[in-house]
């Protein structure tokens, strides 16, 4: 059963993750024109339109030490220096803590994380990216899979700095794996696991999707799956030449290209909304929330590619904010 998402959340999701482009996002969306512009500029002052009301509150002249203190404070914490938690500590509006935060240089944003790339990991991304553009056609004859995980209190992937990178120690957690796979015309259902992964758990995934991936036609389509060692053992490259099914050469490092990232993105966010307590909980938000995406929503994620390569040769292979 397809659940109707709210407008508001599309319009984030497109947005944030696939374009900034106020006719794109109509287009996608269907929401009116006027609306969209409204909401981008209220995002882009900072203010969290799912809760912000249009009309309440306003401008507050602060001292320029109590602005310090507010981006010290967010410097110090940024996991826990939400808006909302910001305001009532500070005695302002979160709106306006949002225009003083975007006035000193700070961003809400994904920080970056993990190693930077290596000169022959740019190339192949490169090489990569060209062969694809050559034929944008196949980027719609692509079943993209991936795993994640979600802990049950899960660290928050945006936060306000002024910094591209910092390190943070995340603390243990109960967590919740999962596997699947989308495409321009589909998806598979997920695959929740708790164990580590290894070659034989994996074996064990393909063969219980084993009829939702046959459905489609491997004479035309590729199956793209990550680096992981554990994908490309002898027994799962036999198991996927017993189905005709070829294999996608995806350069290592390369998350940012693959559009089910987007995906998991947004379920998470959608799982921190909903803050599951236990486990079962955190099982049945992750199912409900894979329920409600369709086509419509996966589509614009793969029409991203083309893009998403440009930026990625422009870049010289670097990695690209998508």
């Amino acid at each position: 059963m397809t659940h109707k998402i709210d407008n508001k959340i599309r319009f984030l999701v497109i947005y944030q993750d696939v374009t900034k482009n106020v006719n794109s996002i109509v287009r996608y969306t269907g929401i009116p024109e006027r609306t969209v512009r409204d909401w981008v500029m209220k995002t882009e002052d900072g203010q969290d339109i799912l809760t912000t009301k249009s009309g309440r509150g306003r401008k507050q002249t602060i001292e320029e030490e109590k602005e310090e203190d507010i981006a010290n404070q967010v410097r110090e914490d940024p996991y826990k220096a939400s808006l909302r938690r910001l305001g009532p500590t500070c005695d302002v509006s979160y709106g306006t803590i949002g225009t003083i935060l975007h006035n000193k240089g700070f961003e809400y944003k994904r920080v970056k994380v993990g190693s930077k790339l290596l000169e022959k990991h740019k190339i192949k991304r490169v090489e990569f990216c060209q062969k694809m553009l050559k034929d944008p056609y196949q980027m719609n004859r692509i079943w993209f899979s991936d795993e994640m995980g979600f802990n049950l209190q899960e660290v928050r992937s945006r936060v306000w700095t002024d910094q591209e990178t910092f390190d943070i120690e995340k603390p243990p957690n109960e967590k919740v794996n999962a596997w699947a796979a989308i495409s321009f015309f589909g998806k598979t259902s997920l695959h929740l696991y708790e164990e580590n992964l290894g070659s034989a758990g994996y074996l064990k995934i393909l063969e219980a999707h084993s009829n939702e991936l046959v459905r489609a036609d491997w004479r035309k389509y590729k199956f793209q799956q990550d680096n992981a060692p554990l994908h490309w053992t002898d027994d799962i490259m036999r198991w996927f030449e017993e189905k005709g099914i070829e294999l996608l050469q995806w350069p290592s490092n390369s998350p940012d290209l693959n559009p089910i990232e987007n995906i998991w993105g947004w379920i998470k966010a959608e799982v921190k909304r909903e803050n599951p307590k236990t486990m079962k909980q955190l099982r049945n938000s992750l199912q409900k929330n894979w329920e409600r995406i369709d086509l419509n929503f996966i589509k614009p994620y793969v029409e991203s590619l083309p893009r998403r390569f440009e930026l990625c040769i422009e870049n010289g292979g670097e990695r690209i904010n998508y």
